[in-house]
């Protein structure tokens, strides 16, 4: 993924208009994934651009209160971080958009596929063995984890 100074003020100036709270990415280190890497690490410095006076602009800075990066597990990602990564904050239950998603992945997967891959095959192995088993660790049928950039600080745990 090649970005070049337009490609920041686009998305820049989107999200000074729109004003998100959460901004949702790719993590910018994850294994084999470059162009995940490349997404989250540009993700990140719009964040970061649209919250700096400095950045030439006529729509006001705005301050992204959360970033979450999509989690997949993955030791090669921690290996390559040097370090574990962060475990999930948050799993949200996708069982009931699942086949939204295998459709949008499907249709994603006519740019990806590779001769004699067989990428539908490996679409539906990728859902069971991924969502499905994040779904069967959090009790729900499909799931999908996220991390924040800033995990939350606390004095105490949060008890309602």
């Amino acid at each position: 993924m090649i970005v070049g100074f337009e490609e920041y003020k686009t998305v820049i100036e989107l999200m000074r208009s729109f004003k998100p709270d959460i901004v949702i990415t790719q993590h910018p280190v994850e294994y084999g994934r470059l162009d995940h890497m490349d997404a989250g690490e540009f993700t990140i410095r719009c964040v970061d651009y649209v919250r700096a006076d400095g950045f030439d602009s006529p729509l006001a800075p705005h301050t992204v209160k959360e970033v979450y990066f999509a989690y997949y597990p993955d030791r090669r990602s921690d290996v390559l971080m040097a370090a574990p990564r962060q475990a999930p904050d948050v799993t949200v239950d996708i069982t009931d958009v699942i086949d939204k998603k295998k459709a949008v992945m499907a249709e994603f997967g006519t740019t990806q596929t590779k001769p004699g891959e067989g990428y539908f095959v490996k679409l539906d192995k990728f859902m069971a063995s991924v969502d499905g088993s994040v779904g069967y660790m959090n009790g729900m049928g499909y799931g999908e984890q996220f991390t924040r950039l800033n995990p939350a600080k606390m004095q105490h745990l949060p008890v309602g």
